[in-house]
């Protein structure tokens, strides 16, 4: 549903929902395709709706959680530079603390890498005058800062889906699904041909060695 006076909040928010089903999709078919029998799962799918950590999960080929393989997926910001300081604020330590990887806008995860890039960059050059200044408890508190976004910058992974995407599938769900079968099923296609060719190819090397 969504509340006329809030409809850009409300898709935004909804959006983000519908990248959770798509990344999980996504991420099993290549993984179908490649033959590896791990799987996605949205934790919500698993029963534990609102995991206050996770979205999704690693689950083995017997369907067993992989430990350490929890994944937050978050669509925020208006920009990178706003998720990156929303990934800095109080309120998402938690997944930090977690080790949880953070699953991002495609759109956003090079602004972010950037930007934290920039921004040790220039608590480092801070923290050399600090030191120079024999301020020992200003330079504990930037190295402290320096860590978080050393520590965001490799929690933070491409979840290969855009803004538009996620917003797309929101409001076009057929249309979004039918263009991601069509992707899935021309990659399976060039995968089994792949495959094809290298039996093919080895059936005509032993004829020849014959």
């Amino acid at each position: 549903k969504v509340n006329p006076e809030y409809r850009d909040q409300n898709l935004k928010q909804q959006a983000g929902f519908a990248a959770e089903d798509k990344y999980t999709a996504r991420q099993n078919a290549e993984k179908i395709i490649k033959g590896d029998e791990t799987r996605v799962y949205r934790t919500d799918d698993l029963g534990r709706v609102n995991d206050p950590l996770f979205d999704h999960v690693l689950l083995d080929g017997d369907g067993i959680e992989i430990p350490g393989t929890g994944e937050q997926m978050k669509f925020v910001g208006r920009d990178a530079k706003a998720f990156l300081k929303k990934l800095e604020s109080e309120k998402f330590r938690k997944y930090l603390d977690a080790d949880a990887t953070i699953t991002v806008p495609s759109d956003y995860y090079d602004g972010i890498i950037a930007e934290a890039n920039k921004e040790i960059t220039s608590l480092e050059n801070q923290l050399v005058r600090v030191k120079q200044n024999n301020n020992q408890q200003l330079a504990s508190s930037i190295k402290k800062r320096i860590e978080k976004v050393k520590k965001i910058k490799d929690s933070v992974k491409d979840s290969g889906i855009t803004n538009e995407e996620a917003l797309y599938a929101r409001q076009h769900p057929k249309l979004s699904t039918a263009k991601d079968i069509a992707k899935i099923s021309h990659r399976a296609g060039i995968e089994q041909a792949k495959y094809g060719a290298a039996i093919s190819g080895g059936i005509s090397l032993r004829s020849e060695e014959r």
